[in-house]
C-alpha cells in the first residue's frame, strides 16, 4: 500500500471507495480532512517544531509562526542559562506584565504570545511546539503522512467519503480504523523516544 504523493493517494482511495461519480477535488478534500484530523489528535516527533529566535516586541509581544499548533515549551537564555515559561490565563499575564524580573509566564492571545513581567533584556524566546502539516495540493504533493501514514490518510479520507454519502455504517467501520492507524502511530513514536531514535521529520515546503 505504499504511495509516494498525493495522486497516488487518491487512487488508492478511489480504488477502496469504487465510485466514479465524485470528482478529483473532492477526493483531495477527503484526504485533506483527514491530515488536519491527524494534526488534531497526534503528538508526535514529525508534528514538531522549533524556532529558537523569536522576537519579543516592546508590548511583550510575540508573533507566532503560521504552522504553529500548540506549545509544547517555551524558554529564553540570559547569562548562559535556560529559563522556561510557564503558561497562564491571558488575564492572570497581562495583570503581571509591569512586575519586576526576568519574564516566568506565557498566554496566548489570538496569533501571538504575551510574556510577563516584561524585561527590555530579552528580546527573544525559544518555541518548540507543535506544527500543522500543510495541505495537499498537487498530484505531486508528498509529506510524512503519505509515505509512512497512508493507511491513517486512506482510512479517515474514507470516513469523510461515507460521511459525505450519508454511510453511516461505513463511517463508524473507517472511524475505527482511522483511531487504530492512529493509536499505532503514537505507540511507534514513544517507543522510538524511549529507544533513543526517532520516526522521521516532516519536509516543509
Amino acid at each position: 500500500m505504499a504511495v509516494n504523493n498525493l495522486g497516488e493517494l487518491r487512487a488508492l482511495v478511489k480504488d477502496w471507495a469504487n465510485r466514479k461519480d465524485i470528482s478529483d477535488s473532492t477526493y483531495n478534500s477527503f484526504i485533506n480532512l483527514a491530515q488536519d484530523r491527524a494534526n488534531r489528535v497526534l503528538r508526535i516527533p514529525v508534528l514538531e517544531g522549533y524556532n529558537n529566535n523569536l522576537t519579543v516586541n516592546s508590548e511583550g509581544a510575540v508573533a507566532l509562526p503560521e504552522d504553529y499548533l500548540e506549545a509544547k515549551a517555551v524558554s529564553f537564555d540570559s547569562g548562559g542559562r535556560t529559563y522556561e515559561l510557564e503558561r497562564k490565563t491571558l488575564p492572570y499575564v497581562v495583570s503581571m506584565q509591569t512586575a519586576e524580573g526576568f519574564p516566568k509566564y506565557f498566554a496566548r492571545q489570538q496569533n501571538r504570545f504575551l510574556i510577563a513581567p516584561l524585561n527590555g533584556e530579552i528580546s527573544s524566546i525559544k518555541l518548540y511546539y507543535y506544527i500543522v502539516a500543510d495541505d495537499l495540493v498537487n498530484d505531486t504533493d508528498n509529506n510524512w503522512f503519505v509515505e509512512h501514514g497512508t493507511d491513517l490518510l486512506l482510512y479517515g479520507a474514507l470516513a469523510e467519503l461515507a460521511l459525505y454519502t450519508k454511510n453511516t455504517e461505513e463511517a463508524q467501520l473507517f472511524e475505527s480504523k482511522f483511531r487504530g492507524a492512529a493509536a499505532e502511530l503514537e505507540n511507534m513514536a514513544m517507543k522510538a523516544e524511549f529507544s533513543g531514535s526517532t520516526i522521521g521529520v516532516l519536509p516543509q515546503g
